[in-house]
């Protein structure tokens, strides 16, 4: 058995750890990963004769550094051991900077640091460009919900009130010849640029160009990224990034990088963009329950979340259309269908004397977890409620099912 020291919370699941071996009396170092349990059963992995003769003497320091999975633990080696390039590091034994299959290649750390170099508005040059030049630029940021017309009259208000003059104003950015040569993407600005178009007082619009030398180093998901964290929480004159676009983000990164939600990478992204322990936390909740849903839908199907802005809007709308004379009608969740809601509705009829006979719900499901438990436990329940409850009373209660799954969407931004 080896003593090992834990610097960190141990999970009640995890398949793999990283641990670090530090030799006492030559102060020299070897990182590894191990999948399976630290149960001080495994020692090391390394083949270094000279590492195995000074380990020998037991005199030894063994930290565990991190517990997760195979993936994750390996990828974490390889980006420790790159770091102080331990193969040609006289202070480390390990002969290689790691690798292998698990290991993900992931560019986080330089997309943070491409945004932190935007944003310091040095590496990049900033250039007032007649906007008639920028009209017909192509989108490339890719979000959850459409342009936001509360937030672009803002915008165009405080143009009103700069008279027209941006110079001091946020640039856009632009990814050079991302579409092709002399085809440039617009990779954040839309609302500036769409507001910039409306008003006649504004000529020109500050805009940074991204080289490709500098772009083309990193996949859509980093751009996609990048784009979210040039929209940060919160930023003056800008539209903050949208919690669903971070949740496309990780879902994506997770289907097509296998790394996993709540990834440290993913929580340091987070935190650059300004957003809080309990916000991060909910974005990686709906990130797995979105990954959940995947399970149960058909291929390129998406569940759709009437809680959206504009899913919220159309709901209202339906809603608003069927109260009448003779109906009342709301909408509920699946999730937290509430009866007393429902009695109080009834009530409120009665007791202000309104001639309303009809009740229609509109039903969402916020999950496929939640339309399975509504298909075979909680429609019953409820039904039978209203049969014992309401229906005496003389009303007609009709529940009315809501969409809830469509095909995926890409809205341009």
């Amino acid at each position: 058995m080896t003593n090992m020291i834990t610097t960190v919370k141990v999970p009640k699941n995890y398949e793999a750890y990283l641990y670090k071996i530090t030799v006492n009396h030559t102060g020299k170092i070897y990182i590894g990963w191990h999948l399976g349990k630290a149960d001080g059963s495994y020692l090391h992995s390394c083949k270094n004769k000279v590492f195995q003769k000074d380990f020998a003497k037991n005199d030894n320091t063994y930290e565990i550094l991190d517990y997760g999975t195979a993936t994750e633990m390996a990828t974490k080696e390889n980006e420790m051991l790159k770091e102080v390039d331990a193969k040609n590091n006289e202070n480390y034994y390990n002969g290689s900077n790691g690798g292998g299959i698990y290991v993900k290649k992931t560019k986080y750390k330089g997309v943070i640091q491409l945004y932190q170099d935007i944003m310091n508005k040095v590496k990049f040059v900033v250039d007032m460009v007649e906007k008639e030049t920028l009209e017909k630029i192509r989108r490339f940021q890719v979000r959850v919900q459409n342009t936001d017309a509360e937030h672009l009259k803002k915008i165009k208000d405080a143009m009103k009130d700069l008279h027209g003059d941006l110079t001091e104003w946020e640039p856009i950015h632009i990814l050079l010849d991302y579409y092709g040569k002399g085809k440039h993407a617009l990779i954040n600005g839309n609302h500036t640029l769409i507001a910039a178009t409306e008003l006649h007082h504004v000529l020109e619009v500050p805009v940074m160009y991204i080289p490709k030398e500098v772009w083309s180093q990193f996949d859509e998901i980093d751009l996609i990224t990048l784009a979210n964290l040039l929209n940060p929480q919160p930023e003056k004159a800008a539209k903050p990034a949208e919690k669903e676009d971070w949740v496309m983000v990780l879902v994506r990164k997770f289907n097509e990088k296998k790394i996993e939600i709540d990834a440290e990478e993913n929580v340091k992204i987070l935190r650059t963009n300004n957003l809080s322990t309990t916000q991060i936390n909910k974005i990686f909740k709906n990130a797995k329950n979105e990954l959940e849903n995947a399970k149960l839908l058909p291929p390129n199907y998406q569940l759709i979340n009437w809680k959206l802005k504009h899913k919220k809007a159309e709901l209202n709308e339906i809603v608003a259309a069927a109260n009448d004379k003779d109906t009342v009608a709301f909408s509920m969740s699946s999730a937290n269908f509430d009866i007393d809601t429902l009695m109080d509705k009834t009530d409120a009829i009665i007791d202000g004397k309104l001639k309303k006979s009809n009740v229609m719900i509109y039903l969402t499901h916020p999950s496929m977890k939640s339309k399975k438990e509504w298909d075979t436990v909680w429609s019953a329940k409820v039904d039978k409620r209203l049969t014992r409850y309401i229906k005496p009373l003389g009303f007609n209660i009709n529940i009315i099912p809501m969409e809830y799954m469509e095909k995926h969407t890409l809205a341009d931004n």
